[in-house]
């Protein structure tokens, strides 16, 4: 069955008319519906709704991700958080603990907490500060480290560097506009990398030489396995600095967050005295005016109960 559209005819002569006009059926394939997305023949009708607010979402969407992916800020935040993932992530830390909290705590209704709540706030706003600042000042020189194993591991071995010919060098040098030809030093250590790169470069340079699709879809396949492995080898390398001081940052952020609430924020947190209720003084005079009359009243019926006596 090929379904048509139902289309209302707003006109002067009727104001709400349904056209319902049905199709002659042709063959098996007109028995069929339409498969969704596909224009009918007579009235180029699509089942698929593609408004302009659709089109103009999408366009809007693409341009603010070339904006962002253009933008120098989004750059060095991402290469920084690639490079520096632990001061990264204190970074992020100390926007919410920094800001956002301090700003949700303020901004709690109750006029009688206004004290516990900035002291709360100085409370978080110390806590960013200083998980941020010990985590930098100890990742920072091992990241640079690591950076430099890897770094190295991509040149020139040295015993590759001598099985070259003055005219391999020079040809070398003259396509990459003078430079020389970067030589590995660290020899010793962490080999695990080094030996990882030599083995994705002989892969590559064994790529020349295949000329099969399928040998040459193998290669790819192993180099891109091995990258991943070199990948999460720098991850884990400084995950690990994670790993080592995280202790020793949460020890030193509770030693040293009161002495900067006292000295960088001057807050200082009061003990809460406990409110004494006193009994209005017009209340106690009648109440030791009753006390004297009823003491009164019961010495003189002792009294009398002592002496006798009419009654």
């Amino acid at each position: 069955m090929n379904i048509q559209p139902i289309n209302y005819n707003f006109t002067r002569k009727k104001r709400l008319s349904l056209e319902y006009e049905q199709a002659p059926s042709s063959g098996f394939k007109d028995n069929n519906a339409e498969v969704c997305g596909q224009k009918n023949n007579n009235s180029g009708y699509n089942v698929n709704f593609s408004g302009g607010l659709h089109n103009k979402s999408e366009a809007a969407a693409k341009s603010f991700m070339e904006k962002l992916m253009n933008n120098r800020g989004f750059d060095w935040l991402t290469g920084f958080a690639g490079e520096h993932n632990v001061a990264a992530a204190s970074l992020v830390g100390l926007f919410l603990a920094g800001g956002l909290r301090p700003a949700l705590t303020i901004s709690l209704p109750g006029k009688k907490d206004k004290e516990d709540k900035i002291y709360a706030a100085g409370h978080s706003m110390a806590s960013g500060l200083i998980g941020f600042g010990f985590s930098t000042l100890i990742t920072t020189p091992l990241d640079s480290g690591i950076k430099y194993i890897f770094k190295d591991a991509n040149k020139m071995r040295q015993e590759d560097f001598d099985k070259l010919s003055k005219e391999e060098i020079a040809d070398y040098m003259r396509q990459n506009n003078g430079e020389a030809i970067p030589i590995r030093k660290l020899k010793k250590g962490l080999t695990i990398v080094s030996d990882k790169v030599d083995e994705i470069n002989a892969l590559k340079h064994q790529l020349y030489s295949v000329n099969d699709f399928v040998e040459r879809g193998k290669i790819y396949a192993k180099i891109r396995n091995l990258e991943n492995i070199v990948k999460g080898i720098e991850t884990s390398m400084h995950n690990v600095t994670e790993w080592v001081i995280a202790i020793p940052r949460a020890a030193l952020t509770i030693a040293l967050i009161p002495p900067i609430l006292k000295y960088v924020f001057h807050l200082e947190k009061r003990p809460k005295q406990k409110e004494v209720k006193q009994e209005p003084v017009t209340q106690n005079l009648q109440n030791n005016d009753a006390f004297s009359q009823n003491s009164q009243n019961f010495v003189k019926s002792s009294m009398n109960d002592f002496m006798g006596g009419a009654k």
